[in-house]
């Protein structure tokens, strides 16, 4: 039952995310492209890619974080 709340959880942040941000987060971890191919699937320079999935790394935790405190 907890796994089936925190994906819960996980899909509610993740709808809340930039398309940009869930994009590259779904080429990431979905797909298990490298920085390198996520750089030519999506044709932007290596440190875009970087900086993206940084900060979609950072809004995810944010609205984790966010979700938590209405569980509590």
């Amino acid at each position: 039952i907890q796994d089936k709340e925190e994906n819960f959880g996980l899909e509610e942040a993740f709808q809340q995310l930039s398309f940009d941000h869930a994009e590259i987060l779904r080429l990431r971890y979905g797909q298990c492209l490298t920085n390198s191919e996520i750089a030519k699937f999506l044709a932007l320079p290596e440190a875009t890619v970087r900086k993206r999935l940084s900060r979609a790394r950072k809004n995810l935790e944010r609205l984790l974080r966010k979700g938590e405190d209405y569980d509590a």
